[in-house]
């Protein structure tokens, strides 16, 4: 048995890694494979809302390694940190690297949204109206086509809101033909921020869309992301969006009892 000293960054540290291998040429077939993994590749996009299309680059990572991505259910395919990839539709996007020394590392999933401007003209009117402090820009933050980030701090694109209901009405220039709805939101339990409970869609006062979303998991990462309520396909002129809240935090969160916040930035209609 021989050894050879590697080396890889790991979350800013540095690893100095002892690898043993056998005869022949190293990296060959007898080599031993580190127990430590990489690290997560780091994306860079220009937009995860995009109308045209989207732009993803990624940093290089331990020499020696291979980038892999994988959209929806396409075969993966191997990346080149020199050449960005181009994303023309909505898609949700995987990327992991290998190496032949170390263990793959864990997967990076972005979701990416095309988006249309069929509500710049359009009228929508929120009810009740966003808490004081996090008011964006209104009615404007909902369709500027701007998605924002999980910093809702600052900036005006986020209008937040700690109530159990949440109404929007929107009125369209045009009849419209219809099939989706989505809606971006938060969430970010650290701030007791949560995802709606379930969403509906009507017109003319029937339903015509609603989607429950799963009950929140202690552990669940901070995301900016988008809900989808598929809708009965047809010719619309208003729509009415009930968003319904968790009635309180779940008992696992130091905030049990409470009223969570919910906020959102986007509303997206196809």
């Amino acid at each position: 048995m021989k050894y050879v000293l590697r080396w890889i960054y790991f979350k800013g540290i540095l690893i100095i890694v002892l690898v043993g291998y056998t005869s022949g040429a190293f990296g060959q077939e007898n080599n031993q494979q580190s127990t430590f993994a990489l690290a997560a590749p780091v994306v860079y996009v220009d937009s995860l809302l995009f109308t045209k299309q989207a732009l993803l680059s990624f940093t290089e990572g331990e020499k020696g390694s291979v980038l892999h991505y994988q959209l929806a259910d396409d075969k993966p395919r191997t990346a080149n940190h020199k050449k960005p990839i181009e994303i023309k539709t909505t898609s949700t996007l995987k990327v992991w690297s290998t190496h032949p020394y170390y263990q793959t590392s864990d997967t990076t999933t972005l979701k990416l949204t095309k988006a249309n401007s069929l509500l710049s003209d359009a009228k929508i009117s929120i009810e009740p109206e966003p808490k004081a402090a996090y008011r964006g820009n209104k009615e404007a933050s909902l369709k500027d086509l701007i998605k924002g980030t999980t910093n809702f701090r600052t900036g005006n694109d986020w209008l937040g809101f700690q109530t159990t209901e949440v109404n929007f009405t929107i009125n369209l220039k045009e009849p419209t033909t219809l099939y989706l709805v989505s809606l971006g939101v938060l969430r970010d339990y650290g701030s007791w921020v949560f995802l709606p409970k379930q969403i509906t869609v009507e017109s003319n006062k029937k339903i015509i869309g609603q989607v429950n979303i799963q009950i929140p998991k202690e552990g669940e990462k901070t995301a900016s992301t988008f809900l989808h309520v598929p809708i009965k396909k047809g010719t619309y002129k208003e729509l009415q969006i009930q968003i319904n809240t968790l009635p309180t935090i779940p008992q696992w969160h130091l905030g049990q009892g409470t009223i969570p916040w919910l906020f959102i930035d986007e509303l997206l209609i196809n």
